[in-house]
């Protein structure tokens, strides 16, 4: 009876301790997967700065350049000002379509490249 208890209370130990490690496992998995995805956004985010730095100089010197061609700044500005507003309605019409989806799959796609990894390890 006595080799009964003491293996019953290696089995409790060894199942508390197997618990412990899971746990620890998936705080760390949590940690990497969070890690992952911050990357990706802040990649993202530096992209994007860059790209609307470059935008806002191409688009100023549009306008600079219509302004000058038509002799006219006014008619310039007034001119980048209305393909702006119609480029911005066109983009707010299908954000859905075409940022939503995207993202979306693009954080189920880091989510779950790593779980794959993970299972794929020896």
């Amino acid at each position: 009876m006595a080799d009964y208890d003491e293996e019953f209370l290696r089995l409790r130990e060894d199942l508390q301790e197997y618990l412990e490690t899971r746990k620890k496992m998936l705080a760390l998995d949590f940690i990497d997967k969070s890690a992952k995805l911050m990357s990706e956004m802040i990649a993202s985010l530096t992209i994007w700065i860059f790209g609307g730095v470059v935008a806002f100089f191409l688009v100023v010197t549009v306008t600079l350049w219509l302004g000058y061609l038509w002799n006219n700044y006014l008619l310039g500005v007034a001119s980048m000002t209305g393909f702006l507003l119609l480029l911005f309605l066109i983009l707010w019409a299908n954000r859905k379509k075409w940022l939503g989806k995207n993202l979306h799959d693009r954080l189920i796609t880091i989510l779950v490249e790593s779980t794959l990894d993970e299972d794929q390890e020896p």
